[in-house]
């Protein structure tokens, strides 16, 4: 266990350093000076979508709502998949109904 009482990129990268594998961050940027392949938090990114559509004019529909609207079916997918007895069949229905969705927010 390692515990720092500030969060200076510094500390990250000492932390990490060595580990190559998948990292699921907020968007703290010290991150990005690791070895890590970086995979984003969709609680992070749906606030982010939030505070924008704010600042859309009322009645209009923008690319903030269609993003949330992505990320809400994808948090439908994960209740679904929690439902499940055994973790290979929760992550056998991510693996089927996510991607799909992944794509269409993509593009």
């Amino acid at each position: 266990m390692d515990f720092q009482q500030t969060r200076k990129a510094q500390c990250a990268i000492d932390f990490l350093q060595g580990f190559d594998g998948y990292l699921n961050v907020d968007g703290y940027q010290a991150y990005e000076s690791t070895n890590a392949t970086l995979a984003g938090c969709w609680a992070h990114a749906r606030r982010k979508f939030v505070e924008a559509e704010k600042d859309m004019p009322k009645g209009k529909a923008g690319k903030a709502q269609m993003a949330i609207s992505y990320i809400k079916k994808l948090y439908a997918i994960k209740s679904l998949a929690k439902q499940e007895e055994t973790v290979e069949d929760a992550f056998r229905i991510r693996t089927e109904k996510a991607p799909e969705i992944q794509a269409a927010y993509k593009a």
